[in-house]
């Protein structure tokens, strides 16, 4: 069985791992794709607002994961 804190290294690499993954994404793709909104449905966000959504989202994730080690 795995321990809590296995479970949390493990939970703490991927966040990482899923962080590093969106800046190269990001980093690849074009302005104009970016900037193409995110669905048909008329709405104004777009594919890159969606992007830094989840970098957003992950940095606290990966923030909290350092704040608790110290």
């Amino acid at each position: 069985m795995m321990s809590d804190t296995n479970w949390n290294d493990g939970v703490a690499n991927h966040i990482s791992s899923a962080l590093m993954d969106m800046y190269d994404i990001r980093k690849a793709l074009s302005s104009k794709v970016k900037s193409q909104p995110k669905d048909n449905d008329g709405t104004e966000t777009t594919i890159g607002d969606c992007i830094d959504s989840v970098i957003e989202a992950l940095e606290y994730m990966d923030f909290r994961k350092w704040k608790e080690v110290k």
